[in-house]
């Protein structure tokens, strides 16, 4: 993924924004909720996550290096995929 470069430890899979703007997290929380207004719902994305210290950091990526943070959690397993944030 272009826009996080090399930091990727996890990519995919393919989604859109639409649903990456959906996604929820927690009691509510929507982190996304108002991500790239200028683009529409079907603009292809995909769920990335790096390695930050002794955090992962979740990121919907975007074609032309576009990027969208949403979530950070802790752990030693590699996450994948949309974050799930209870």
């Amino acid at each position: 993924m272009r826009a996080l470069g090399s930091a990727v430890v996890s990519a995919g899979p393919v989604t859109t924004l639409g649903e990456v703007r959906q996604l929820t997290e927690g009691p509510g929380y929507q982190p996304a909720k108002s991500a790239f207004p200028e683009l529409p719902a079907s603009t292809v994305a995909a769920w990335c996550w790096t390695r930050n210290a002794a955090l992962f950091d979740s990121f919907a990526a975007l074609p032309g290096g576009k990027k969208v943070k949403l979530a950070s959690i802790g752990g030693t397993a590699t996450p994948t995929g949309a974050p799930v944030i209870p």
